[in-house]
């Protein structure tokens, strides 16, 4: 597996942002246009116990998730197999999601799978009820597909 892109969504002075990567990247940059925070998002992306904390959120706001998704690519033949039901364009993304609730903050690994933006209302409802009468509302405002 070769390291395709990281997108990083609430951390630190990144609100969302992608980096691609080539066979070979350079940060090149003024200071404080978040290279470190890229290179420490990855960081964090692989440690099993990672230390986040509040002020890791975007300007510290912890009602937010703080989202590290990595996309491999040039999988091998075993991965391809073992991560089929998560392949778009032969590609595999991770997302590490950090919460931040009643004063602690967790973490869960995710599989990335295509989505319609139309339905985030829907996939972020907070009940089953909810999420009903938002998919709905979705499904009614949602643009056609071609």
């Amino acid at each position: 597996m070769i390291l395709h892109s990281v997108d990083v969504k609430n951390f630190r002075s990144i609100l969302k942002e992608t980096m691609l990567f080539d066979s070979a990247t350079a940060l090149v940059g003024a200071n404080g246009t978040g290279k470190s925070s890229f290179l420490h998002a990855l960081n964090i992306f692989y440690l099993p116990n990672p230390k986040v904390e509040s002020h890791d959120f975007y300007n510290g706001d912890t009602s937010n998730e703080l989202t590290i998704a990595v996309t491999f690519r040039d999988l091998s033949a075993e991965a391809k197999q073992l991560f089929s039901a998560y392949l778009q364009d032969d590609k595999l993304t991770v997302e590490r999601v950090f919460i931040h609730k009643d004063g602690k903050i967790s973490h869960k690994y995710h599989g990335a799978s295509l989505q319609i933006d139309d339905f985030q209302s829907a996939r972020s409802a907070l009940t089953v009820k909810d999420r009903g009468k938002t998919a709905k509302e979705a499904y009614e405002g949602a643009s056609p597909q071609n």
